[in-house]
């Protein structure tokens, strides 16, 4: 991601997209990490997740970021199924990149207000 995360999402047509995040009272789990992590909560009820089946390929980044943008203003608590540290250095290793690592964290983590995901963030360090 060449982009900072602000100027990224300005450039998607995002802007301040989480600015004043309100807890709601149907608030869900949503849940981030690899896809094959992810899995065992897709469709359970109670857990939000994103799993860009069906999604044009050029919009998928774009898709993820406004699903984010819906958790957060929900007030949703957010579970991390995937370390970050070790799911980076597979990424390193394959050459891949990770909407995971590049989008979801740094959106969620600039935004968030979770303690719980704050400090994963840390011990994962």
């Amino acid at each position: 991601m060449g982009l900072g995360l602000d100027a990224g999402l300005d450039a998607a047509g995002l802007g301040d997209v989480a600015g004043g995040a309100v807890k709601c009272p149907n608030r869900n789990i949503t849940v981030l990490g690899s896809g094959r992590d992810v899995a065992n909560y897709v469709d359970r009820p109670g857990f939000n997740t994103f799993t860009g089946k069906g999604i044009d390929p050029l919009d998928w980044n774009r898709e993820n970021a406004l699903w984010l943008n819906r958790a957060l203003q929900n007030g949703d608590e957010f579970w991390l199924v995937t370390n970050p540290t070790a799911h980076q250095n597979l990424m390193t290793s394959v050459g891949a990149q990770s909407a995971y690592l590049n989008l979801e964290l740094p959106m969620v983590s600039h935004y968030s207000d979770s303690e719980a995901f704050n400090m994963y963030l840390m011990l994962a360090k």
